[in-house]
This record gives C-alpha cells, structure tokens and sequence, in this order.
C-alpha cells in the first residue's frame, strides 16, 4: 500500500473464493469507515486437482466402499465446472508399505461440473497404506505436473473367505499305512 495527496492504494490484494456481493470496508481510528460498491469474484483458471474423497474401506478384489472423487480447481480452490478434461488413475509409486503389489481394476470416471466420480474402483491383493495418483489429461497452466496428484493412504484387506485350495498336493501315499 502507499499514499498520495491522502489517497491510500492498495496492491496485490487477492480474495480467492469465487462470490457475489463481495464488499470491502476501510477503517482509520476516529474516522468514518467506508464500504466499498459490491462486486463479484470469478473463478480462475484451471490451476489444480484435489481429492474431494479418497478411495477407502478396500477389500481386495471388490470395489473400494468409497470411490474417490477428483476435482479441478482454480488456484483458490474453486471447482472449475466448466471443465471438459480427461483424468488417468493408477496406484502410486512405492506404495503399498507392505503387502501387495496390486493392481488397480475396473476403475472408470464420469466428469460433471469439474468434479469426477469414479466407479467400479478395485485393488486385487492385501497391503498396507495403498495411495492412488491421479493426473489430468490437460497441462493446467504449467502447475502441478501436468495436474498430478496422489491421495491419503489405505489399506487393503482381505475379504471374507469363500473356498479352500490345496497349496501343497500329497504325494507318494502307500495305502494301509
């Protein structure tokens, strides 16, 4: 900020949720405040994708319980409905701790309004805190990878059990003995 002729200007002042009817107020001691006119604050630019819900309650070879939910945003973390992108999954690198490796199936995703819904998301083997990257077919403004994120950690467990295998075969059996 700087003055001149008892003129204070501002610079660089930034509101980063999108709105309506933003005011600003001025204050100096003993003098009367001043309102500004309302105005409106946009969305920005597509800057950056966010977990909206990480994948969870994972049992290996059925889908997650929670699916993730993935969104573009502007650089204030205001979803970018007009998006028309496309996003690629996978399980990130490094991850499970222990257990696994898996493999991520029949994971697919419809966009509305900048946010996508996956369905169907499955991981097929145990393991101890899976986390899964997610990266947006568009470079967002020159941030962010190309748009790529990972999402909070989850473990896979095993599912109830529902036959028998034989892990070894018998051999060489005399009979009678």
């Amino acid at each position: 900020s700087g003055e001149t002729n008892g003129v204070i200007s501002f610079a660089d002042c930034k509101i980063d949720k999108a709105g309506t009817g933003y005011t600003l107020t001025a204050t100096d001691g003993s003098l009367a405040t001043a309102t500004s006119d309302p105005f409106d604050v946009t969305v920005g630019g597509p800057h950056q994708l966010a977990f909206l819900q990480s994948p969870g309650g994972a049992v290996a070879g059925a889908a997650f319980s929670t699916q993730p939910q993935v969104a573009v945003e502007d650089a204030g973390g205001n979803i970018i409905t007009s998006d028309s992108s496309g996003i690629s999954i996978w399980i990130t690198g490094g991850t499970p701790t222990s257990g696994g490796p898996g493999s991520l199936n029949s994971c697919s995703n419809t966009e509305t309004a900048g946010v996508f819904t996956f369905t169907g998301c499955q991981i097929n083997t145990v393991g101890t805190a899976y986390a899964l990257t997610v990266v947006d077919g568009q470079d967002l403004g020159g941030c962010c990878s190309g748009g790529l994120i990972s999402s909070a950690s989850f473990d896979v467990t095993a599912g109830a059990p529902d036959h028998l295998v034989f892990t070894q075969t018998p051999a060489y059996a005399t009979g009678g003995i």
